[in-house]
């Protein structure tokens, strides 16, 4: 107080021309700290996430069943994914982590997996969720009226409640891959548990679902005859890994590609998953897009059946006509370079080389795809390749279904080009171990060898990864000498997002809906904080 009085009884007995310049100094001193604590603050300060924006993106083909055990089409399993979640969870960086489990047990065996739930989990209609869920999703995946399309991943598995928060699994024998199972999209037993094994198609949850995962459905539009043309939806607040930051999420969906990219170009939605490459050359030179692109464990492969086409049984010819393919610039003339040359069916990277030498008498022999343009093209490619070197090669053009149900459920085929989703795990046993030869099994090179079969075995009970990935490194090798198939190339999923969209970052996708795997971590709007209140930002 004496200190003020004494300012002001100063102040007085300046001039008139001395207190402006006394004010002036003042106030100019007063802005230049203003101005440095400014400079200052800004420095210091770090953006961080932030809560808030929209994102919009377009699907083909309008939703059946958002139900994670029935989902088929990429449409479904892409709004299960958001809507539903499992025990586990997939990162980024290809590892599983914990989503609705709090942690997991494994048993020396390799037979029981004990799982304990988190706690205070809840359904998005706020039901608790329990050990019951997790017991009664299980069972309906296996109840074969149902025919959920993930049976055989639960064949021969029992799972069982110990209590509210706990669940034990046992398999009938060991498999190491187990935990990717796990990764199955819960159902809440209070609300399916009234549905009948063979009403499950008919439920009006399969429309309306209520799960558990990162996203919820706010609202439905449909057109004038009740089909569903966009969803809203909202992040769920008690999803078990945090809320998602963007707040609106608005999937809308189109008849076909056409109306989808015309959608885009409209700017009715921003977003395109799966893209195919050309249209993505096209729509990356526009600016403010980022592409993001990731390598998807599927093996394409021409595959020789030797018991349909015996000038196929001979080794040596096998080898020269894998020789003579340019695989790389297949890549370059089907995928656009978006994918990468293989040689291996683990899809390693292919040397460069090409070895163009005739073959040692003519031969002929027919090759059996699908008429998708991609597969038409490649078989165009290597029709003429193998021209080249001696070999006439009749290309036989199918239907999807027709493909599969008269020429490679029966093995109606000389050689055939395919493709093979061998995860990420790489699992190669039913693919080539040869038990599985014959229809069901995926042994469509009807490949034979003893010491690659107990490889084979071996690797699929393995839960140590270098274990696992030793024995299949081998059998690879095997099995690239022995060449039971051409391996040709894995291609990439591409996924066209705007630059202002942060933090997504893909998997190895072993279904285009794990594109959304760290969706909840996805954002469009930024805060700025001081560094040591960076951690309590969510």
């Amino acid at each position: 107080m004496v200190k003020q009085q004494f300012l002001a009884t100063a102040f007085k007995l300046f001039s008139r021309r001395e207190r402006w310049v006394f004010s002036i100094l003042f106030f100019l001193g007063l802005f230049g700290l203003v101005g440095l604590a400014s400079i200052f603050n800004a420095k210091a300060l770090i953006e961080v996430p932030a809560s808030g924006g929209s994102l919009s993106e377009g699907l083909i083909g309008s939703p059946r069943f958002i139900n994670p055990l029935l989902a088929t089409s990429d449409t479904d399993k892409d709004l299960s994914y958001l809507v539903y979640s499992g025990l586990m969870r997939i990162t980024p960086n290809n590892e599983l982590i914990p989503d609705l489990a709090e942690n997991y047990e494994i048993s020396s065996s390799g037979l029981e997996y004990t799982f304990t739930l988190k706690n205070n989990l809840v359904w998005q209609d706020g039901k608790p969720i329990t050990a019951d869920d997790v017991v009664f999703t299980i069972e309906q995946v296996k109840n074969q009226t149902i025919k959920s399309p993930r049976f055989p991943n639960w064949e021969g598995i029992t799972a069982k409640k110990i209590d509210a928060k706990t669940v034990k699994f046992t398999l009938r024998q060991a498999y190491g891959g187990f935990l990717e199972n796990t990764t199955l999209g819960l159902l809440p037993q209070h609300l399916w548990q009234a549905v009948e094994p063979e009403a499950f198609p008919f439920s009006p949850l399969n429309v309306e679902p209520i799960g558990s995962g990162p996203y919820q459905i706010a609202a439905t539009h449909k057109n004038n005859q009740k089909i569903a043309e966009a969803y809203e939806l909202i992040p769920f607040a008690q999803f078990a890994l945090g809320r998602a930051k963007i707040t609106n999420l608005i999937i809308k969906f189109y008849p076909n590609e056409e109306a989808r990219l015309e959608a885009y170009r409209k700017g009715e939605i921003e977003v395109l998953a799966a893209l195919d490459p050309n249209t993505a050359k096209t729509l990356t030179q526009e600016p403010g897009i980022t592409l993001k692109r990731t390598t998807l464990p599927r093996i394409f492969a021409v595959f020789f059946n030797q018991n349909h086409a015996k000038v196929l049984a001979d080794q040596a010819t096998r080898r020269a006509l894998d020789q003579a393919i340019n695989k790389s610039k297949l890549v370059d003339i089907v995928l656009g370079g978006f994918g990468l040359a293989v040689d291996n069916p683990l899809g390693l990277a292919a040397s460069s080389t090409t070895n163009l030498k005739t073959l040692a008498k003519p031969i002929e022999f027919s090759l059996a795809t699908a008429d998708t343009p991609e597969l038409k093209q490649a078989a165009e490619f290597l029709q003429k390749t193998w021209s080249e070197i001696g070999a006439s090669v009749t290309l036989d053009i199918f239907e999807a279904g027709d493909l599969n149900q008269n020429v490679i459920r029966p093995r109606e085929y000389d050689a055939l080009l395919f493709g093979e989703v061998i995860g990420r795990r790489a699992e190669l046993y039913p693919f080539w171990h040869s038990s599985q030869r014959l229809d069901p099994g995926l042994n469509i090179a009807l490949y034979t060898n003893s010491s690659v079969d107990k490889l084979l075995e071996s690797a699929r009970e393995e839960n140590d990864p270098e274990k696992h990935l030793s024995d299949q490194t081998k059998a690879n090798q095997t099995i690239k000498t022995d060449q039971p198939a051409s391996f040709l190339y894995r291609p990439d999923f591409l996924y066209l997002l705007p630059q202002n969209v942060h933090g997504v970052n893909l998997p190895t996708l072993n279904s285009n809906a794990e594109r959304f795997a760290n969706i909840y971590e996805w954002y469009r709007n930024t805060d700025q904080v001081w560094p040591i209140f960076k951690n309590l930002v969510r």
